[in-house]
């Protein structure tokens, strides 16, 4: 009868005095408490289990956890790690308030089994996930979509994820996420097994996403570009710009040189407000490149852009930003290597223009505190407006691979772009020191009468030395311009060159107009100052020295014209040529 009775109180779910409270708990039944108290070993035991508990606890150490059981859920699939289903078809969930965990879906790890699958069902368990160390053989791509509903935050660990197929698609593709967060991935995307000319080898790419990190990663060896950031208002309802932030990231060996393609970092449509800074690029063909080819919906300025602390090596542009406006590439290290095989496309440290066929010119913008490497051209600027270019060092050197190309090479080449006829004007270059084998600054615009010209540059404190010649290039300058307006040259050192300025805007009466040349120290050139085809020139205060074959020269021709040379300090040789007014209170000087 006792026997009976302590049953009947154990039995007891009413009573707060009885039921589990005899047994240590806070009431319900017995048999309820119980039935959550299963332990079993591994997910085949799981998966084979038919018994009544509610709940279970996996023993085994790397997929260690609680499991409920989920009698409402009748469809999601069993995916290895947090959701199983067992033989009388039921759902057990995994109970855990982190990160999904990786080893949790018991992944080979090895480099040699494929994790395709494996992986593929950890990245869509849940939105903050987890990494651990291993090297994981993938053949598919992972391609996951957020539908701008869904955030993640994604930890890889340094696991390394190699993508060992001829697969031509981007091995990493996260669609349409809220702020998605992704950093401690390494990604080795085997370029040499996909065939060659392909476009779309990617190792992280960001599609419609608002707001991404991307931090701490390590890409390689991907046929075309390392990390991608894409995104176009027109996609992205009430978006307003992608505000991307990729720091810290090194992307090393993306892109083919039989493909011209390949960026290490590359942000690409409606790039507003983002952060591209202390990355790492290494033999890439492009570095990092923001740009936006409008190729759909309308074409919009890149604005409010960061580029800072970046160290990158290139063989094709260290650097290319398009259509940028309010935007800043500061403390940056750009070397472009160049490289044999190419002879357009090829040499550039930081190009900065408009964009091809727009209405709307780049800038303003401030380029400052950079060192700037490549055999071709150190800085391009292309139809861009109110940009300030300040206290970089601008290295212009073949370093044995011979680019040639139907442009001058200049360590800064500043021009109206023929494919697009945006002006090109209100710039600031000073505090610039600059070494080249071609030409200092090359500025030009464009013949004959109607197109655009140069205007409104002021290029001011610059150290300008030239430090061997280029065999491939002839009149080689300090400053040389050609079809501008409204320059000053002033404060600047240049030395070493044929012509230290030289205004040579050529035949058929086009001139150089509005131009003053004022208070610079012009050191072994062969001609100090050049000045052809030269209107309204104003050259004053200038000191030559060890000039070769003319201190100041003006073209004797009617277009150069209502010029005046006065104040000026030479060593070698006095002021020559008739299209000037009378020369004014210049000293020549003999040693």
């Amino acid at each position: 009868m006792a026997d009976d009775a302590l049953r009947g109180d154990l039995a007891n779910s009413t009573d707060p005095t009885k039921g589990a409270s005899l047994v240590g708990f806070d009431g319900g039944q017995v048999s309820d408490l119980l039935e959550n108290l299963i332990s079993l070993t591994d997910y085949s035991s799981l998966r084979s289990y038919s018994g009544i508990g509610k709940g279970v606890i996996l023993q085994r150490s790397d997929i260690s956890g609680t499991f409920r059981l989920d009698p409402q859920d009748t469809t999601t699939a069993d995916n290895g790690g947090t959701v199983i289903v067992d033989s009388l078809g039921r759902r057990w969930i995994r109970s855990f308030g982190g990160p999904s965990q990786l080893r949790w879906f018991e992944p080979a790890g090895d480099g040699v089994a494929d994790d395709t699958n494996k992986l593929l069902a950890w990245l869509n368990s849940y939105q903050n996930l987890e990494g651990c160390a291993g090297t994981y053989r993938v053949t598919g791509r992972m391609n996951l979509d957020g539908a701008l509903t869904r955030t993640l935050r994604l930890d890889g660990k340094s696991m390394l994820v190699v993508h060992d197929s001829a697969d031509t698609q981007e091995i990493f593709r996260f669609n349409r996420f809220l702020h998605p967060e992704v950093r401690g991935m390494r990604i080795d995307g085997k370029k040499e097994l996909k065939p060659v000319g392909n476009s779309q080898s990617i190792g992280l790419n960001f599609y419609d996403c608002v707001a991404p990190i991307v931090e701490n990663n390590y890409v390689t060896n991907c046929q075309e570009h390392g990390i991608v950031i894409y995104y176009q208002l027109a996609h992205v309802t009430d978006g307003n710009g992608s505000h991307a932030c990729v720091v810290n990231n090194f992307v090393e060996d993306c892109g083919t040189e039989v493909s011209e393609r390949g960026n290490g970092i590359w942000l690409f449509g409606d790039m507003i407000g983002n952060v591209v800074s202390n990355n790492r690029v290494s033999g890439c063909q492009e570095g990092i490149a923001i740009d936006d080819s409008s190729d759909d919906g309308p074409l919009r300025i890149n604005e409010k852009n960061v580029m800072s602390g970046n160290v990158v090596t290139a063989r094709n542009y260290a650097c290319r930003y398009e259509t940028g406006h309010e935007s800043s590439i500061t403390g940056n290290v750009f070397i472009c290597t160049g490289s044999p095989n190419y002879a357009v496309r090829n040499g550039i440290g930081l190009m900065f223009r408009a964009i091809q066929h727009a209405d709307i010119p780049t800038g303003p913008g401030a380029i400052s505190g950079n060192y700037i490497k490549a055999p071709r051209t150190g800085v391009e600027l292309a139809s861009v407006r109110y940009v300030n270019v300040s206290g970089n060092m601008i290295i212009q050197s073949n370093d044995g691979n011979e680019v040639r190309t139907t442009r001058p090479q200049s360590a800064i080449d500043i021009y109206v772009w023929n494919q697009n006829l945006i002006p090109c004007d209100n710039l600031l270059i000073t505090g610039n020191h600059i070494l080249s084998e071609g030409n200092g600054f090359y500025i030009g615009g464009l013949p004959p009468t109607g197109n655009p010209l140069v205007d409104n540059v002021n290029i001011t404190n610059n150290v300008i030395k030239q430090i061997g010649a280029d065999p491939g290039v002839a009149n080689l300058a300090g400053i040389r311009t050609q079809y501008v307006s409204n320059i000053g040259i002033h404060n600047n050192q240049i030395s070493n060159y044929l012509y230290g300025v030289q205004m040579f805007a050529g035949p058929g009466g086009t001139v150089d107009q509005l131009t003053s040349i004022c208070d610079n120290v012009m050191r072994e050139c062969g001609t100090a100052v050049s000045i052809g085809y030269g209107h309204g020139v104003l050259v004053r205060a200038n000191t030559t020295h060890k000039s070769t074959t003319a201190s100041i020269s003006f073209y004797s021709g009617a277009a150069s014209s209502k010029s005046v040379c006065m104040d000026n300090v030479m060593f070698d040789f006095s002021v020559t040529g008739s299209g000037i007014q009378t020369p004014r209170a210049n000293t020549l000087v003999t040693i």
